[in-house]
């Protein structure tokens, strides 16, 4: 189903690990474990073997998008073939991996197509699934732009300039595909462009950008710890000196859901963004299939400010 991940995998054998704790570290710290991992060439995933060898799969699909997000490519090809040798079976051949890499919106798509192909091969009706999938995800995009574009036209409003940050501490922009789903959903965006990958920004360049509308949406991180870790942004007098602070534009996101992962829920987030840009109209039209509400909360500045 596109938009139900949860029922798809619930039950599923957990073959991946972490060496980060993200609700029991703070962002600087989880920033400076990831730093001194990629320096010592450290993963910060593991793939349990024994699982693997129990489970005898014939595809594993694993990224090479992001070694900071995700098992990296390497360390799954180096496990396939220690898998091979560990099962002494005649009818056991080396498993096939696809390894995906979107880099914006339109890719997410074609890993869909490419996810069904390789599929295909046990399962035909997996092409068809695929295709389908895709039509539907292109199907509500254009949903969202049609109702977007119309509500511009009837208002003459302009499109608002909108900042994104994928992360707090530091301030990381949003990158990848983040850029698309703005522009479909009607704003005004410059911090990154499609496909350009998440960079680290200043204070200052945060306040020089000077959004309309601020989105936070830190990586791997829900609407509640999302809406914690923005709270204590009111401490700092730069962040509550800026344009959308002050006019109560600040929203925190379900980056898990819906914008750190490269799949289908994407076409939600689009639908989440432009209903906090455009507002009640817009969310109307759009329904709780491609604005779910609880994918988003507006930040209200402490009453200690």
């Amino acid at each position: 189903p596109l938009h139900r991940p949860k029922e798809v995998v619930q039950g599923r054998e957990v073959v991946t690990s972490s060496d980060i704790s993200p609700y029991s570290m703070t962002q600087a710290e989880i920033h400076k474990a990831v730093c001194g991992s990629l320096e010592n060439g450290h993963s910060l995933y593991g793939l349990d073997s024994q699982k693997l060898v129990k489970l005898r799969p014939t595809l594993v699909i694993t990224q090479s998008l992001c070694d900071i997000c995700a098992v990296s490519s390497s360390v799954v090809k180096e496990k396939c073939v220690k898998l091979v040798k560990d099962i002494d079976s005649a009818d056991y051949g080396d498993p096939a991996i696809l390894s995906l890499e979107p880099g914006n919106l339109q890719d997410m798509l074609d890993t869909i197509k490419s996810t069904g192909t390789a599929c295909g091969k046990w399962r035909p009706e997996a092409v068809k699934i695929a295709e389908e999938t895709v039509k539907q995800a292109q199907g509500d995009l254009a949903l969202i732009e049609s109702a977007v574009s119309g509500y511009l036209a009837s208002t003459g409003k302009k499109k608002p300039k909108v900042a994104f940050m994928e992360w707090h501490d530091p301030i990381f922009t949003g990158g990848h595909w983040i850029a698309d789903m703005l522009r479909i959903a009607g704003a005004e965006y410059g911090m990154a462009t499609s496909s350009e990958r998440s960079k680290a920004w200043t204070p200052e360049q945060l306040a020089e950008y000077d959004a309309d509308v601020l989105l936070v949406g830190p990586c791997g991180f829900g609407v509640q710890r999302t809406e914690e870790d923005t709270l204590k942004m009111w401490e700092k007098q730069w962040w509550k000196d800026l344009k959308a602070v002050q006019s109560g534009q600040v929203y925190a996101l379900d980056a898990n859901s819906y914008y750190a992962r490269p799949g289908p829920r994407l076409i939600q987030g689009t639908g989440i963004m432009a209903s906090i840009i455009h507002g009640s109209e817009v969310e109307e039209k759009l329904g709780e299939r491609l604005a779910p509400r609880s994918g988003w909360k507006k930040v209200v500045a402490p009453s200690s400010t």
